[in-house]
């Protein structure tokens, strides 16, 4: 795994797409992946594992980084996660 890859999947337990580069992404979504990674550890938990991404993580995040379209942004940071969770869940 490239360093690049480390840095975005840091110990998550599943394998990246690395090409020895980090993974490619629209510029218009660089905001939103950002604050994905900064929050993905803020679970809500339920029974059997994660259930949702916590809201209040996100806003923060978004209020201390100036995030000017927040609206825009939390949807986006919603639909990953969503993406990570269906992810994890698959795998077990």
């Amino acid at each position: 795994m490239c360093e690049g890859c480390k840095e975005i999947y840091g110990d998550k337990h599943e394998e990246p797409p690395c090409y020895e580069c980090k993974p490619k992404y629209l510029e218009e979504n660089a905001n939103a992946i950002s604050i994905f990674f900064q929050v993905r550890d803020q679970w809500i938990m339920g029974f059997d594992g994660p259930i949702a991404l916590m809201h209040s993580a996100v806003h923060s995040q978004m209020e201390l980084r100036g995030i000017k379209n927040k609206e825009q942004c939390f949807d986006k940071v919603m639909y990953l996660s969503k993406y990570d969770l269906k992810k994890s869940r698959e795998k077990g």
